[in-house]
């Protein structure tokens, strides 16, 4: 039988392996970002702030023990390069008011961050951070941002397969690892001792997929697709 100790290191390999992998999209995009539309673009700046903030958060850790305020600045982020994307995509008149709700959600995160949860107090006394409803908020906007998009596909006739549309295979891949992380968010009190390294490998795991199915989502972004057909009719 293989020490626990082995599989515990295992499983830190696998997961740090995984998170490595944002390197596939990041090169993909930009190789051909100068062919890519505005809203994949978007998405090539959001992998590169992943890739630089997400690799200091593990050398914070390493080094200093404490890499409170990196992930929760991550969290701020990325539903503004992921907005971005989804309001050149959607064709809804209501989408002019993404930046109005990407500024409250700032101000809420912040006040939860600093004022309800303590942030600075877990930065600079080396404390276990966790949010109490930023996150959770989070989730509710990137699912129903998804959502809406998911909701445009269905209104409209497609020429070709959903699968070679860029923003149809990243949207799968985002809704994949939004329903996983909210899932584990939502479970993680449940969750204890050695358990807590199989479930975060897990999510590597879905973090690899995201990863493949952005890089793909470039690949497809070089050449602009075909008129679809019934586009902007309303509803």
């Amino acid at each position: 039988m293989p020490d626990l100790s082995d599989i515990m290191y295992w499983l830190r390999v696998l997961y740090l392996v995984c998170q490595a992998s944002i390197l596939i999209p990041v090169v993909a995009g930009l190789i051909w970002r100068r062919r890519l539309p505005r809203n994949l673009r978007s998405l090539v700046y959001c992998c590169l702030m992943w890739l630089v903030l997400m690799s200091f958060g593990e050398y914070a850790s390493w080094a200093w023990g404490n890499n409170n305020g990196v992930y929760q600045l991550v969290d701020i982020l990325e539903p503004w390069f992921i907005g971005a994307a989804y309001y050149h995509t959607l064709r809804r008149p209501w989408r002019r008011y993404f930046p109005l709700i990407g500024m409250v959600f700032t101000a809420l995160a912040l006040f939860d961050y600093f004022v309800l949860s303590g942030l600075w107090q877990a930065i600079t006394q080396t404390l276990i951070f966790s949010d109490k409803y930023a996150t959770l908020l989070r989730y509710i906007l990137m699912i129903g941002l998804l959502l809406l998009y998911f909701e445009q596909c269905l209104s409209e006739l497609h020429p070709r397969s959903l699968w070679q549309d860029a923003m149809f295979v990243v949207s799968v891949g985002f809704l994949l690892f939004y329903t996983s992380t909210l899932m584990l968010f939502l479970t993680k009190h449940l969750i204890l001792g050695p358990e807590r390294r199989l479930v975060f490998a897990g999510l590597g795991v879905v973090n690899l997929g995201l990863h493949v199915l952005l890089a793909r989502a470039f690949w497809l972004g070089r050449h602009p697709p075909p008129a679809v057909v019934g586009a902007g009719l309303p509803l």
